[in-house]
């Protein structure tokens, strides 16, 4: 009983010290919270994906293609560019092959991925994290393109 008697009046001298709340100062400091949220999301250029550290050429890239494939927010020619965290896995038709398919990592071995895949199949690179969604891609395993080949190593003439 004496603890309600001894609470009370310190509860409503909290009360009167306690600074008044305006409910614009509330919407105002939702808006900058908002905004700061905003500001943390990850900035994916259109091709978001390296191999062994280079941007990765989608006309070279093919079935035997080899190297560490990693997935980066910013540019990935330049040193601000920071790797996430993503999963890596080949669905032939609408099946998702187990075999070949990673854990979260930040980087991998393409070619030890590739190995269980067949033409026609998809790679799959999904980032874990849902703000890093923007870099999801779904990449067609081909042969190289030989056209491609020819026409830039290959000069004139010969």
């Amino acid at each position: 009983m004496n603890k309600h008697i001894f609470i009370l009046p310190v509860a409503a001298f909290v009360a009167l010290l306690a600074p008044q709340i305006d409910p614009a100062n509330v919407v105002q400091v939702a808006k900058i919270h908002q905004q700061n949220e905003a500001d943390e999301q990850p900035l994916f250029l259109s091709n978001p994906l390296t191999l062994n550290g280079k941007t990765l050429d989608h006309a070279t890239f093919s079935i035997i293609s080899q190297g560490k494939l990693a997935v980066v927010a910013g540019n990935p020619e330049t040193e601000e560019a920071t790797k996430i965290p993503f999963r890596i896995y080949i669905r032939r038709g609408s099946t998702v092959l187990q075999e070949g398919a990673s854990g979260e990592v930040y980087d991998v071995d393409i070619a030890s991925v590739l190995a269980f895949a067949q033409l026609g199949d998809e790679l799959v690179i999904d980032p874990v994290r849902e703000t890093d969604e923007p870099a999801r891609r779904v990449l067609k395993v081909k042969v190289l393109n030989l056209n491609w080949l020819f026409r830039n190593w290959v000069s004139p003439g010969c």
